[in-house]
């Protein structure tokens, strides 16, 4: 139960911006032999969120040339794309837990990860992380009913896009 603890601990030092604390929490976590589901499923979460805290790199490691803004966009872009693919994952763990609390948090840190993604040129890559939120959400029947509208809303939008109508 202590790790439970530490890794509630870790989500709330993310939230206040203590990313060594987070990062530390996170380690001790993956590192127990015995950790509980609900552990696991908050040290993703923390795990997703510092991913898109860590600033992008200055300096190409592999040529030691500075890199410019479009370079370092392209590496946040793909650091929010691996964060939601964690995120994903998770919440297909927390089908086996069940809690509603842990998977209402996830779900909105889903949605406001994938904010800046739902664009036509990439809505494709939130489409995985918010069929498994909305359908996490009809589960524990959530009341959440603005959320769950507007992760509906994106999967259909994407599902018109790819000429999939009847199940948009």
């Amino acid at each position: 139960i202590w790790l439970d603890r530490l890794a509630e601990a870790g989500r709330m030092a993310v939230k206040h911006g203590t990313i060594k604390f987070a990062e530390g929490a996170c380690s001790v976590v993956l590192r127990a032999s015995q950790s509980s589901l609900r552990a696991q499923i908050w040290t993703e979460y923390t795990k997703a969120e510092l991913l898109l805290r860590k600033p992008s790199a200055e300096v190409d490691p592999r040529t030691n040339m500075k890199l410019n803004t479009m370079q370092r966009q392209i590496e946040d872009f793909e650091r929010r794309i691996e964060a939601l693919k964690l995120l994903d994952r998770a919440m297909i763990a927390n089908k086996r837990l069940a809690d509603a609390d842990i998977i209402i948090e996830g779900c909105y840190i889903i949605w406001n990860m994938s904010l800046p993604l739902l664009k036509n040129s990439t809505r494709s890559h939130t489409y995985k992380p918010f069929l498994s939120a909305s359908q996490a959400l009809e589960n524990i029947q959530a009341n959440d009913n603005q959320l769950r509208v507007n992760l509906h809303l994106e999967l259909a939008k994407y599902e018109i896009k790819q000429d999939f109508l009847s199940k948009a």
